[in-house]
């Protein structure tokens, strides 16, 4: 009979009554947790204010238009401005000297673990004293304990003076965890085709997170290795682990690849906003950039090479603080003076510095 009643009650009634109920029911329960729920409201209130987290999203149109203009450099214009770094020159005269991959791979690899802290002259003092001391042998490296020595004799340079006996230790966990000899007798083989097995290993061995500073620049270096021996960069995935620095965030947002939902209208708002976007979503901006402009030039370029060319960029935009237009003559500039082409430099200054006011 209960079943009948309830059928013989108009449907609209019935909905009402049920809608009706559940409401009240709702009410009594916002009013009965009013505190909980106001509680709630100001922490997380709280927190973003103290996080200050950021609205951001990757911007594919202009991960396309940024990628175009660096397409523009061509695979010789990436390998221009490699050729502009201090390691560069010294790589490439170890491998020319003794026409053996592994020397070049022992001493690199090695020498960009303890290349921090440095002293007066900074990188271009640290690699060319490396120059120096591989001089003093006459290149000379015939196995793992030349290699040695030469590095030990490296750390006397007094642009390692700081910090010089904690380098000493990592020169001598490279060799003694075997990281060295991994290098010397397999790693050598397939270092270009397969590197993140090396990074992993190499991080493994240092006792150090894949994404630590001296690590990941060790990979850049691998890179360089690469190109020198074989003619071409390594097979690194679109997004390994690099760690993010503030000048390549940064350039997140002044190129456009990031897109930052607060208008950001100094220098210092853009820096205290890139320092809270997300290092993943930076990692894939610039690895989704590197791929798009790798499938324009029809080589590959690593994100590697992608994030050392932003740093430079952004380092030369920070010398005119950032003001667009000064940028923009700054960056072209220096790339005209590497030996990129005028229009080209441009176009790269010009995108580059998107956003930028």
């Amino acid at each position: 009979m209960s079943s009948s009643k309830y059928l013989a009650t108009p449907l609209s009634t019935r909905h009402a009554k049920i809608g009706n109920t559940v409401w009240m029911r709702a009410l009594k329960w916002v009013i009965g947790n009013a505190k909980c729920i106001l509680l709630i409201h100001v922490t997380s209130t709280v927190i973003f204010a103290m996080y200050g987290a950021v609205s951001t999203s990757l911007d594919y149109g202009r991960c396309e238009e940024v990628s175009s203009a660096l397409a523009l450099l061509g695979f010789d214009g990436f390998v221009a401005i490699d050729r502009a770094e201090p390691e560069f020159n010294v790589l490439s005269r170890l491998y020319q000297q003794t026409n053996d991959v592994r020397c070049v791979l022992v001493i690199g690899l090695g020498v960009a673990i303890v290349d921090y802290q440095l002293g007066t002259g900074g990188a271009h003092a640290f690699w060319s004293c490396l120059e120096k001391t591989l001089e003093r042998h006459g290149f000379r490296i015939s196995d793992l304990d030349d290699a040695y020595k030469i590095l030990l004799e490296f750390m006397e340079c007094r642009v390692n003076a700081r910090l010089r006996r904690s380098k000493i230790e990592r020169i001598k966990r490279f060799f003694n965890s075997g990281y060295a000899n991994f290098l010397w007798s397999e790693g050598y083989k397939f270092f270009s085709s397969n590197p993140m097995t090396l990074w992993k290993k190499l991080a493994y061995c240092m006792n150090n997170p894949m994404d630590y500073k001296t690590i990941a620049f060790a990979m850049k270096v691998l890179d360089l290795i690469s190109l020198i021996s074989n003619g071409h960069y390594a097979e690194f995935p679109i997004d390994p682990p690099i760690p993010v620095d503030d000048h390549v965030a940064r350039m997140s947002i002044y190129s456009g690849i990031i897109h930052v939902e607060k208008l950001l209208k100094t220098p210092e708002e853009v820096k205290e906003a890139a320092s809270k976007i997300s290092k993943n979503l930076i990692i894939r901006a610039w690895g989704t950039i590197a791929e798009k402009t790798s499938a324009k030039i029809g080589k590959s370029i690593s994100v590697l090479r992608v994030d050392s060319l932003v740093w430079q960029l952004s380092k030369v935009a920070s010398t005119v603080k950032y003001r667009k237009n000064a940028a923009v003559k700054a960056i072209q500039l220096y790339l005209v003076e590497i030996g990129i082409n005028a229009e080209a430099a441009l176009k790269i200054a010009e995108e580059m510095s998107y956003s930028m006011h």
